[in-house]
């Protein structure tokens, strides 16, 4: 993400906002336009933190947990701002197959870069 106010105004205006991750089955490339995943398979509230690499505070972490009950194979990924559902980002991986019991940790790492 590009940002004009300095990486720690945006992160904390970022981290002010609650956020969720969103997992999927769908494998269609991830496009600029894309508002929603192909094929949600779960939504959960993330955990959302800055982090500093470069400069303070530069990066906004974004993760959850995620426990299945069933075997399913996941390749999608989005984070949504909770109260509008709008849609931040959306990534698109080979497919992982989870089984019962199985434990899927998603983090999602945005670096900020001033322009």
């Amino acid at each position: 993400m590009i940002v004009t106010k300095g990486y720690a105004t945006v992160g904390n205006i970022l981290m002010s906002e609650a956020w969720e991750i969103a997992i999927g089955i769908g494998t269609t490339p991830a496009w600029a336009d894309n508002l929603t995943l192909e094929n949600e398979y779960a939504r959960a509230d993330a955990t959302v933190a800055l982090e500093t690499g470069s400069v303070p505070y530069d990066t906004i972490v974004f993760d959850h947990i995620f426990e299945f009950t069933e075997i399913v194979e996941i390749s999608e990924f989005g984070v949504f701002r909770k109260d509008t559902g709008n849609m931040l980002c959306r990534w698109v991986v080979s497919p992982v197959t989870a089984m019962p019991s199985f434990l899927m940790s998603v983090l999602y790492r945005m670096k900020l870069v001033e322009a």
